[in-house]
């Protein structure tokens, strides 16, 4: 990547100026024209093709290559494999760092999935085709709005319908099960997708889409996990033309600010990418989600997003100064400034924050940097069950002692984490050091194997003196709750394991297993009650449905002076569960799976919990929207709405401001 510096006057510094570095990612460091490839720090490179994207006639655009799974999560070249020897192995040659050769296997992992969760690997169910167009309705045609469109130097779209259709939802569980099995998804598919490459681009846009009555869904990553650009196709009146938004063109860093410590970055990168531009220049955002690699920026702002580090470098409304909201009917909402705080009103920036793309479309951001960490290092403490874990967590966060990031796994996480351990080794030492360890911690320890609970730490600093006195730290507290430290190649590999969630998921789908997660925000007082309840309650819907015992887990991922974030992960064997579902529950599977689903939020809700802590609401939370928002606040939200939107061209339908239009 290229980099020039020019003197960029720093708003409220008066008279002085700053050092700025633009960062243009279309520079040739970052695409070798010659080669024909995208170049990447890892050592991989993503090939680069020609895409005709626009119809009758306009320019063709260099677009990356779409380098995920059409219907599951993750690279295309990436995925879990069974062999013929029954050992799951990670496919390709991605993540070669975390697991490098000779370590990307799990002997223990299919033997686990047949006995703990009672799935026949000898029966995958085979994918559907890429989608056929003579079984898809026709796309709702708007000339008027593709004619505007074709004026413009800086936007480009296409009707293609596989691009439609991957742009029209997320990577939840019961999408991927839609995408893998049905020959037609159930939800609306956008009819055009375009491809702004401005601010000024997206403002075009939005104008000609209000002009000619089009609706418009702003798309990133298209990584969320609640159905959030996901549109009902079942209503009534005549069709408006939906247009996806694709925001991946808009992935430049424009400008670094070293002086002041902040950056401008727009709305369609990658966290893999921001991360991988700023640490070549010894910079961070250090905001990590454990969808990094496809979630972007935008997407982060608009779900008001939370990530692994949190405790180092804040959530996203902490990181974020100022950005750029292009509205339909109010131009564009910005601050002045950029200064981390100020006294002059409310916040246009904290009103798009969280606001799910019902209110604009956020084009670029200003965000705080950080130094990069000199010294990172992995540990683990093991205990004797959730509960003194949870106490443990509790006493981090109260001192203050808590490092970058710290997880806390139950019971259930722990067992499957123990199922995805690596080759042990070879020979007799490694058996020796394996049973030793068991010994220490079953035996010396009485630490009973289906009880006891992980936690897992990533510490940063600059400099090995200041990493080891937070370990100390650390450890103290630990031991007060009865912790047995674990050491760190168990946690570096649960944190490498975090990257692949997503794709276990997934694997567990061809085989009838439907699992997800979801998390809250709980207060300390209410954390046991409410993870034992929420358990409980999966379990006995599990049970009533007649199905087999399910797989549920929890683990604590953030914490605050007063609450915690917890996650729930549960699983359910639905092999024998065919489309056509089962005749005495009268529900297919992904019925079934949303109902059991949304008991478990509800009771979430009963025990005290928030509907989410960083996920956002969609749609697959929306019936419970009304019951944690106060009337007032809806109202003002109504208002701020019609304010900026008054015919609702960004209709997704989120957060239910307004209800979507007639027809879509």
């Amino acid at each position: 990547m290229t980099t020039t510096t020019k003197a960029k006057e720093v708003l409220g510094a008066g008279e002085s100026s700053a050092v700025t570095e633009h960062c243009n990612a279309d520079t040739d460091a970052d695409f070798d024209a010659d080669a024909g490839h995208h170049a990447r720090n890892d050592g991989l490179v993503v090939p680069a093709e020609k895409e005709a994207c626009n119809s009758g006639g306009s320019k063709p655009a260099l677009l990356e290559r779409d380098e995920k799974h059409f219907d599951g999560w993750g690279f295309h070249d990436c995925r879990l494999d069974l062999g013929s020897d029954g050992i799951v192995r990670l496919a390709g040659k991605r993540y070669a760092e975390m697991f490098p050769a000779g370590q990307r296997e799990f002997p223990a992992f299919a033997d686990w999935a047949e006995t703990a969760l009672g799935l026949d690997l000898d029966d995958p169910r085979p994918h559907v085709e890429r989608p056929d167009p003579a079984k898809y309705p026709p796309a709702v045609r708007n000339d008027a709005f593709l004619s505007a469109m074709r004026v413009y130097e800086d936007i480009e779209f296409t009707e293609d319908l596989d691009a439609r259709v991957r742009r029209s939802h997320g990577q939840s569980v019961q999408e991927v099960y839609a995408l893998r099995f049905k020959e037609v998804v159930p939800w609306r598919v956008p009819d055009v997708v375009v491809f702004p490459k401005s601010h000024e681009a997206v403002e075009a846009v939005l104008a000609a889409a209000d002009k000619h009555g089009c609706v418009v869904v702003p798309v990133g990553g298209c990584s969320s996990v609640t159905q959030a650009v996901q549109l009902d196709r079942e209503s009534e009146g005549a069709p408006k033309c939906v247009i996806a938004l694709d925001m991946r063109s808009m992935r430049r860093i424009k400008w670094i600010d070293r002086d002041n410590m902040c950056a401008c970055i727009e709305a369609g990168a990658y966290g893999r990418e921001i991360e991988e531009k700023l640490g070549r220049l010894g910079l961070t955002m250090g905001h990590e989600p454990d969808s990094l690699e496809f979630s972007t920026l935008g997407g982060w702002i608009a779900t008001k997003s939370s990530g692994m580090k949190k405790n180092t470098y804040g959530n996203i409304e902490d990181i974020v100064l100022n950005l750029k909201l292009a509205t339909p009917a109010l131009g564009t909402l910005t601050r002045v400034s950029n200064f981390e705080r100020e006294s002059v009103g409310p916040d246009p920036v904290k009103l798009a924050i969280g606001s799910e793309g019902i209110l604009g479309v956020v084009t670029e951001a200003v965000v705080r940097l950080r130094l990069r960490a000199s010294h990172q290092t992995f540990d683990s403490y093991l205990f004797s069950n959730f509960r003194s874990g949870q106490e443990a967590m509790r006493e981090l966060a109260l001192l203050r002692a808590a490092p970058a990031s710290v997880r806390l796994m139950d019971n259930a996480q722990f067992q499957m984490g123990q199922a995805l351990k690596g080759p042990l080794g070879t020979g007799h030492v490694a058996a020796l050091v394996d049973r030793a360890q068991k010994f220490y911690v079953l035996e010396y320890h009485q630490m009973d194997p289906e009880k006891m609970c992980a936690m897992t730490l990533s510490y940063e600093g600059f400099g090995a003196s200041q990493v080891r006195e937070s370990m100390r730290q650390v450890d103290r507290i630990c031991k007060r709750h009865g912790g047995v430290r674990a050491g760190a190649e168990s946690a570096r590999r649960g944190y490498n394991l975090t990257w692949m969630i997503a794709y276990l998921r997934d694997f567990g789908l061809d085989y009838g297993f439907m699992s997800e997660s979801f998390e809250t925000t709980v207060p300390w007082t209410e954390v046991a009650t409410l993870y034992e309840c929420v358990c409980a309650c999966i379990r006995k819907e599990v049970a009533a449905a007649g199905l087999d015992e399910p797989l549920v887990g929890g683990r604590i991922t953030q914490t605050y002076d007063t609450c915690c974030a917890m996650y729930f992960y549960f699983g359910i064997n639905m092999q024998d569960l065919g489309d056509e579902g089962c005749e005495e529950k009268g529900e297919d599977p992904v019925a079934l799976f949303s109902r059991i689903e949304d008991a478990a939020r509800r009771e979430v809700l009963r025990c005290g919990g928030s509907l989410s802590h960083h996920h956002g609401v969609g749609k697959i939370r929306l019936p419970f929207y009304r019951e944690v928002t106060g009337s007032g606040a809806r109202q003002l939200l109504t208002a701020l709405k019609t304010l900026v939107d008054p015919r609702n061209v960004l209709a997704a339908g989120n957060l239910s401001a307004l209800p979507p239009p007639a027809k879509l």
